[in-house]
């Protein structure tokens, strides 16, 4: 695993088996990373796949505490 910093000394993405993806899904963070110069298609369906599994979790999590606000 290895990870890249912005000039600021920010951690900004992380690399594993060779797959880079931003170290946060923040609107900001993600935008630059898609900008970058070394981005391969590939990586960003695996972003995408990425984060529609976190929304997944956190529909999910948010039904819960629904359904306990009941």
């Amino acid at each position: 695993m290895s990870f890249t910093m912005n000039e600021l000394g920010e951690v900004i993405t992380e690399t594993q088996d060779g797959v880079t993806m931003p170290i946060d899904c923040s609107f900001e963070n993600v935008n630059d990373w898609i900008h970058g110069t070394d981005v391969q298609f590939e990586e960003i369906q695996w972003l995408c796949l990425g984060m529609a599994s976190e929304n997944d979790r956190l529909r999910a999590e948010l039904k819960k505490l629904e359904q306990a606000n009941d």
